[in-house]
């Protein structure tokens, strides 16, 4: 079966009819208009969505040979799609819209479309009925940028043709194929800037007929495998995790789920710096990530796959926190952003190292099976004798440890060296703890010693690759203000870099660094933090020109004699005003000032 034709076919159709339809759209008035809750600040018009759609459907019919699932699976997207279309025409109530999606899962699943997890339909059919509901609104509630929605539709329907192709499922590869051909397609006139908008229309259709996707083929040989349901999850890695993080940020802020909102990942990259192209292709990169990880771990085992499963997860909520960490909205007294924060209830105080212990937990749970896993490898190591009873020694060894050194009331993403001295510490105490232990009590019949190297080094990383990793991420996804001051440094000393922090930590500052001069020639020509130091005081006229900057700020503790004159000098011919960064230590405490001296 050869599907490059239908293919090819599908792809010119959805670019023809999507210019047809954004005719009509616009001779018909049926746009999307500028809203507090959207993004687009312009009118553009909608029914992209039945374009791709429709191109879909036509190419379809000319694959020959197609088996019943995927018409069924086709007929249940269009109906999505359809649902869709009322939607944009005039809107459906969210409960609604939930009632049709269960409908249209419930007709495909009774139809034979479902995961076969269990061969149990009773179980089998709710999971595939979740399945459906929760990725097609995923897909609705990604589609909140140019080019998201159909770009990450187009990325898992890739993965899941290669999957097919490796499959030797060349039913399956066909219709994936087509699929894939109309999102780009219609990726012709979505791709910034815009010309139209899929609408709820191409969102629903997207998201149904993508995740049945993952239920289409032979039934796997074993039921313990990674294609089951955890490639899949993997596979829709980032709509999923888009869901995950809207849903828990406005439950925490007190907003409604169903309510629209500027507080998506894609909202929130933008809001930390990135360019509304850069945030959809960063998100691209991270589906496309997901999809070669799906590839490479399909043919792993069940217990393998979940302990990788609960990496990626790990990875994802450090992830999260970060980015929910960035002020999106905008609907206090003034204006002001509110940030995430958890009430304050009784046990508010808690959350903090609750959540540390249990992330804690996961790891050391995860270092331990996958040391076992490595020395003797997966298949058994759950039923181990040996890793049974050791488990529950290296668990309470390690978390007693890390309770001592004091890692619960540390903050991540403060985390410095001292930080890692004492996780370091801890789990170096605790793995030699276990290991004395189950040396006195079981004379390590039976046992590695191996395993226990192993363990200590996965545990040490995993912990100090957590706590860093949301610091660098924290950083990285520091907003700029808006209309921020350009600032040059005159000092890369301590001083200088606690400036540059504190400017950087606290938007109200409203000002941005752009690099740093100095007159020590060791310094000059390197990068602190991230920024270049441009040279000393005869770079200072050069740099506040090509970096456009708006402002000088001397910090240092004790300049040379006629240094801040001759800045003040340069300062006034560029046409900007020199100031001075001060901290001072006495008996009342630090004192940090800035001083405008010109």
């Amino acid at each position: 079966m050869t599907f490059w034709i239908p293919a090819a076919v599908a792809f010119g159709l959805s670019v023809l009819l999507t210019t047809a339809c954004r005719s009509v759209a616009l001779y018909a008035g049926i746009v999307s208009k500028p809203a507090a809750d959207r993004w687009s600040p312009n009118v553009v018009p909608l029914l992209g969505g039945p374009a791709m759609v429709t191109a879909t459907a036509l190419a379809m019919g000319l694959v020959g040979g197609l088996p019943l699932e995927v018409w069924i699976l086709l007929g249940g997207a269009v109906a999505m799609s359809v649902v869709g279309v009322i939607d944009d025409l005039r809107p459906v109530s969210p409960a609604a819209k939930l009632t049709a999606q269960l409908v249209a899962a419930a007709a495909v699943t009774g139809a034979g479309l479902r995961f076969p997890l269990t061969g149990i339909a009773v179980v089998d059919v709710p999971i595939t009925m979740l399945w459906l509901v929760g990725l097609t609104n995923a897909f609705n509630l990604l589609d909140n940028m140019d080019g998201l929605a159909a770009g990450i539709a187009a990325i898992a329907g890739s993965v899941k043709l290669a999957l097919f192709v490796l499959d030797g499922e060349l039913a399956g590869a066909a219709a994936a194929a087509v699929f894939v051909a109309a999102c780009l397609g219609f990726l012709v006139h979505n791709l910034v800037p815009r010309r139209v908008f899929m609408g709820d229309a191409g969102s629903l259709f997207l998201g149904f007929f993508v995740a049945g996707l993952s239920t289409v083929g032979p039934e796997p040989g074993s039921r313990a495998t990674m294609s089951v349901l955890i490639v899949p999850v993997v596979l829709m890695l980032v709509p999923i995790f888009d869901t995950v993080l809207v849903t828990v940020v406005r439950t925490l802020t007190g907003r409604r789920i169903s309510q629209g909102g500027r507080d998506h990942a894609s909202h929130r990259l933008v809001t930390a710096g990135l360019t509304e192209r850069s945030a959809v292709v960063t998100l691209y990169a991270l589906a496309a990530i997901s999809g070669v990880i799906a590839i490479s771990t399909r043919g792993a085992g069940l217990y393998a796959g979940l302990l990788f499963l609960l990496a990626l997860g790990m990875a994802m909520l450090i992830l999260g926190v970060s980015l929910a960490r960035i002020a999106v909205y905008q609907t206090d007294p003034g204006g002001a952003d509110r940030r995430l924060s958890l009430p304050l209830t009784p046990g508010a105080t808690y959350v903090r190292p609750a959540a540390t212990a249990a992330i804690n937990l996961t790891l050391v749970f995860m270092s331990y099976y996958a040391a076992y896993a490595f020395r003797f490898g997966t298949a058994g190591t759950l039923a181990d004798p040996t890793f049974v009873e050791s488990l529950p020694i290296v668990v309470s060894a390690k978390m007693l440890a890390l309770g001592l050194f004091g890692t619960y009331r540390s903050v991540w993403r403060y985390t410095d060296s001292r930080d890692l001295t004492a996780l370091v510490s801890a789990s170096t105490v605790g793995s030699a703890t276990a290991l004395v232990v189950v040396l006195f009590a079981h004379q390590f019949d039976g046992y590695a010693r191996s395993v226990f190297v192993l363990d200590w080094i996965l545990f040490t990383t995993m912990l100090a690759a957590s706590r860093l990793s949301l610091r660098a991420l924290s950083e990285m996804l520091r907003p700029v203000p808006s209309g921020a001051t350009r600032v040059l440094i005159y000092g890369a000393g301590e001083a200088g870099v606690s400036l540059l922090q504190e400017l950087r930590r606290n938007p109200r500052h409203g000002r941005t660094v752009v690099g740093f001069c100095d007159d020590d020639p060791m310094k000059q020509r390197t990068r602190i933090q991230g920024l270049p130091v441009f040279g000393g005081l005869g770079a200072i006229s050069q740099a506040l020109t090509t970096q456009r900057a708006q402002e000088v700020i001397i910090a240092v503790s004790d300049p040379p004699a006629g240094v801040i004159e001759h800045i003040q000098a340069l300062g006034a011919t560029a046409g900007v005003p020199v100031s001075r960064f001060d901290i001072s230590v006495s008996m009342a405490g630090v004192d940090a000032k800035l001083d405008r001296l010109t």
